[in-house]
């Protein structure tokens, strides 16, 4: 059975997706936290630059923990409790046991 003949697709299209952007988010702004303190840092102001690194720092740091805990309560397909249930790569529910994508 593939996983677009599952009838949990809906849910493991959701389980993806949060996954993507957990990961977009830390690596986006890894990337986006360096180009700021390469491109536009030496541009400033000693002052002000401090000010809008700790800014960029703090809204990386608010969006990667937002992602990582909304990827981290997705509810499993079938038993309804928390699918990853503290280990972020298992790959079947810590509950009832549903393997991934099934």
């Amino acid at each position: 059975m593939s996983t677009q003949d599952s009838p949990h697709a809906p849910q493991w299209r959701d389980y993806r997706a949060r996954r993507f952007w957990f990961f977009a988010v830390w690596l986006g702004g890894f990337l986006g936290l360096v180009a700021v303190m390469f491109g536009v840092l030496p541009l400033m102001p000693k002052a002000v630059a401090g000010t809008v690194f700790v800014v960029v720092d703090l809204a990386w740091l608010l969006g990667c923990t937002v992602a990582g805990i909304r990827w981290q309560r997705f509810p499993c397909p079938r038993c309804d409790r928390r699918f990853l249930s503290w280990r972020p790569f298992s790959r079947q529910c810590g509950h009832c046991g549903l393997a991934q994508y099934e």
